[in-house]
């Protein structure tokens, strides 16, 4: 069997893009070329009979592995699955694709009628019959499906149609995917596929907001039917946001308050040593999260809570990872959340350690905290998070300083700074508006030029001249490893 082994997700992402981006051999492009030229001129043909063509010629003249040859002559398929996948739109209807009913079909309809698209599996959800009444969209489009065969006693038919639908024998997977940046579009999808509903008049109702909507009718979504959905990661977030319902202290949409009593009460009797020698308490008495939220460009409260939630963590999450702290790394964390509470100026932190001590753990749960009681814009980021290498910022789930700063790229030995565009000045800034902390892993790796690079950007940004625009600044690393390429230490 031809198996090649993949040591990790990076290697597979590399593999996979590989493949996607080859190049195809000339021979079938000259081919190509000389297809659509003749198609162009000869008589007009229907459009399925062109795709046919061009399938046809790539049929041709592709080369094949003898795998791929082997599984054609034999008409074996090349992709199964256990599981039906299923494509599902959660968009609003005025963005929706519909395939339309040939013009054939629209003539011979009635004057009155104006079902010019053909059903789709919406419109079978919304003709659902009363004995599913309170199955939300996501989890009736795994369950059931549409039944062509003989009518049976397992089928059910559908209200105001000759239709029928039944249960599938083996839950299909449900890919859905949900706006990120677009509040209203993000809300709207959630609405739509967990809020039992009979038309897209009841997803809203009378209410003309769409956050306000999700708010009032998040207490009647299908949560039987969400516990027992295959989570996919395009839902992940929505399902962390949905769960903000289900806990007893957060009617109100409150968090703050059900995580400071928490943590209150968990590190009471939590304490460590403020250093070697001295027996100080760390934490005692001490609430994890500030009394009162950070108000960096503060938004609506309902819409700040559930953005919250989003990029953030949820309560018994913030637990685990505390309680995996480390008496050094809870120090570190108390002087951070001490600086960060007093809200005056700007902290610029070093964490350093040898290799498996738990860098990467405490900038991940600090991260983690300062995302969770700080108050933003719904939609942005407050931390950014950045390192020298794509794939430091791969483990760490940021970006390049160089992508995330817009630096140029140094050749050589070229140390000459580059002022950005007005346009992308602007871009930029509008990008930074609700960052209060950066954090920078592999500092060893960034040189004294790039940081001073970084200043530069920072302050532009900002407009001010404070050391990194006034932003906080944690760094991560150890000058033992990796030392920067080209260029001194910082």
């Amino acid at each position: 069997m031809d198996i090649q082994m993949i040591s990790g997700v990076y290697g597979i992402a590399c593999y996979i893009c590989s493949y996607i981006c080859k190049s195809e051999p000339d021979t079938l492009k000259n081919a190509l070329s000389d297809l659509l030229s003749s198609l162009r001129i000869q008589q007009p043909k229907p459009l399925r009979d062109k795709m046919f063509s061009v399938g046809m010629c790539v049929l041709k003249h592709r080369t094949l592995s003898a795998q791929e040859a082997a599984y054609r002559l034999s008409d074996l398929d090349f992709i199964s699955s256990t599981r039906e996948t299923i494509y599902l739109s959660a968009l609003p209807p005025h963005k929706q694709y519909r395939r339309l009913k040939p013009q054939v079909e629209i003539d011979n309809m009635s004057p009155d009628s104006t079902e010019i698209f053909y059903s789709n599996l919406i419109d079978d959800y919304h003709r659902r019959p009363y004995c599913i009444e309170d199955i939300c969209l996501f989890r009736y489009t795994q369950c059931y499906k549409r039944h062509y065969d003989k009518i049976t006693k397992n089928c059910l038919k559908l209200l105001t149609c000759d239709r029928y639908i039944r249960m599938r024998l083996r839950e299909a997977v449900v890919r859905v995917h949900l706006a990120q940046f677009n509040t209203d579009d993000y809300f709207y999808g959630l609405i739509q596929l967990y809020y039992p509903h009979r038309s897209f008049s009841d997803i809203i109702g009378s209410e003309k907001d769409v956050k306000l909507a999700f708010l009032k009718k998040n207490s009647l979504f299908d949560h039987q039917g969400l516990r027992n959905c295959h989570r996919t990661e395009s839902i992940e977030n929505a399902i962390k946001a949905i769960q903000l319902c289900q806990l007893p202290d957060f009617c109100d949409i409150q968090p703050h308050s059900h995580i400071d009593a928490q943590f209150a009460h968990d590190m009471s009797d939590n304490t460590a040593e403020h250093g070697l020698n001295n027996n100080h308490s760390v934490c005692e008495n001490d609430n994890i999260l500030p009394s009162q939220i950070h108000e960096y460009n503060v938004c609506h409260q309902d819409d700040t809570e559930w953005h919250n939630l989003l990029i953030g963590c949820c309560p018994n999450e913030m637990q685990s990872m505390y309680d995996k702290l480390t008496k050094d790394q809870k120090l570190v964390f108390k002087y951070i959340s001490t600086q960060f509470n007093q809200k005056q100026e700007a902290f610029h932190v070093f964490i350093s350690g040898g290799a498996g001590v738990g860098k990467s753990f405490l900038t991940s749960f600090l991260v983690q905290w300062m995302r969770t009681c700080t108050a933003y814009h719904s939609g942005s980021d407050p931390v950014c998070l950045c390192a020298p290498t794509g794939i430091a910022s791969y483990h760490i789930k940021g970006m390049t300083i160089h992508s995330a700063l817009k630096l140029p790229v140094q050749h050589g030995w070229d140390t000459t700074y580059l002022e950005l565009g007005v346009l992308a000045m602007q871009k930029l800034k509008r990008e930074f508006t609700n960052i209060h902390t950066l954090v920078i892993d592999e500092i060893s790796m960034v040189s004294s030029t790039q940081l001073n690079f970084i200043h530069r950007r920072l302050t532009a940004l900002k407009g001010n001249n404070l050391p990194f625009g006034g932003l906080n600044v944690i760094f991560v690393g150890d000058f033992f490893q990796l030392r920067p390429v080209r260029g001194t230490y910082a």
